[in-house]
């Protein structure tokens, strides 16, 4: 009887489930285009290709527009991931309420100015007015709660595109060549203790730039929107879903430049999900051996197997320590050693990328 009970109700609950869903998509949306969320995303990646440090310095031609190209792919693939997150996460209160005021007469003044946009990113290499213009005391409050709304929105869209650059940029030099994983979290770290610096610095001449054609009153009514629980939610829900969406693209991105460097390697790139068969790993292990040579697979193997080998001497399989003979080891061998160190053949390959570098 209890089973029926809460059959029923999942039954009768689902389509309103659906439907709120269905709402909060079309208000999402709304508001989506409205903000010009899509101008936002653009600013995000121009600043990925701008500046004195930008993802094509130093590439070849060929290189720069393949990665260039990947880069577009990506970022396309932002926005259906963006907009699922805050569809799924948003409240439908709160997203209507800030679609309300949006569709007012000063919403869409500030709609069409851009304002949200421009004042959740500024590229942290733009240039800064040496001297701020002088504003009336009144603007002077208003601009004070401005730098405190928004410099964590700001410095968390700014952190999270200074994260992705540097991932992609380490992806975009051959295996040899990449920094180690905990090599780029500490340059990761370094960049973005210095970006705080700089979003303080910046966030004073957004809202020069952003604020200085409304008037005071349309100020007021404005900020009072941004600071209000709809105005500071849907700036939340955005930054969360920019985290996210990158969390869901970048290892796509990540494969994709590896196979620019890799080829048929590239199946080893821990973002690949193609599963690798007996007969492929046999496959690749020869193909391993042969662009970076037996030594340098014989030494990562060492590595693998914290210094044991198995090696075929006399006809008969011996174990031995330290480097073994390269004549005595075989490609069984090494599949064999391979099985004993408890690593699939993606986990020996970041070994052999690791021993590359030195």
């Amino acid at each position: 009887m209890i089973y029926r009970t809460l059959l029923l109700a999942t039954i009768l609950l689902f389509p309103l489930v659906t439907e709120a869903k269905s709402t909060n998509k079309e208000v999402v949306i709304k508001l989506w285009n409205a903000t010009h969320i899509d101008v936002l995303l653009d600013n995000l990646k121009a600043s990925i290709f701008s500046g004195k440090q930008n993802l094509l310095s130093g590439l070849a031609e060929d290189n720069s527009e393949k990665i260039k190209s990947i880069v577009d792919k990506d970022f396309a693939t932002l926005k259906p991931h963006m907009q699922g997150f805050m569809i799924q996460r948003g409240s439908i209160t709160k997203l209507s309420h800030a679609q309300k005021w949006i569709d007012t007469p000063l919403g869409q003044k500030i709609a069409k100015l851009k304002i949200i946009p421009q004042s959740l990113f500024s590229d942290p290499e733009s240039p800064i007015p040496i001297k701020a213009p002088e504003i009336s005391r009144e603007r002077q409050v208003y601009k004070k709660k401005f730098e405190i709304l928004f410099f964590s929105p700001m410095t968390s869209f700014t952190e999270q595109t200074l994260e992705h650059f540097l991932t992609l940029e380490n992806h975009t030099k051959a295996p040899n060549k990449r920094l180690q994983e905990k090599e780029l979290i500490q340059k990761i770290k370094i960049a973005k203790v210095k970006v705080s610096g700089i979003i303080q610095q910046i966030i004073p001449h957004t809202f020069d730039r952003n604020f200085s054609d409304l008037s005071l009153e349309e100020l007021t009514v404005t900020m009072n929107f941004l600071e209000s629980d709809s105005g500071r939610t849907y700036l939340e829900l955005l930054v969360n879903s920019y985290k996210y969406a990158l969390t869901q693209t970048t290892p796509k991105a990540l494969l994709s430049l590896s196979k620019l460097y890799e080829s048929e390697l590239s199946i080893l790139s821990p973002y690949s999900k193609k599963k690798i068969s007996a007969a492929k790993e046999r496959e690749l292990m020869a193909l391993l051996i042969k662009q970076h040579g037996k030594a340098t697979i014989i030494r990562a193997m060492v590595e693998a197997r914290n210094g044991e080998m198995t090696i075929i001497k006399k006809g008969e399989e011996q174990q031995v320590f330290g480097r073994p003979n390269q004549k005595l080891v075989t490609l069984d061998t090494l599949l064999k050693d391979l099985s004993a160190s408890n690593k699939d053949i993606r986990q020996f390959y970041i070994i052999v990328q690791k021993k590359l570098r030195h």
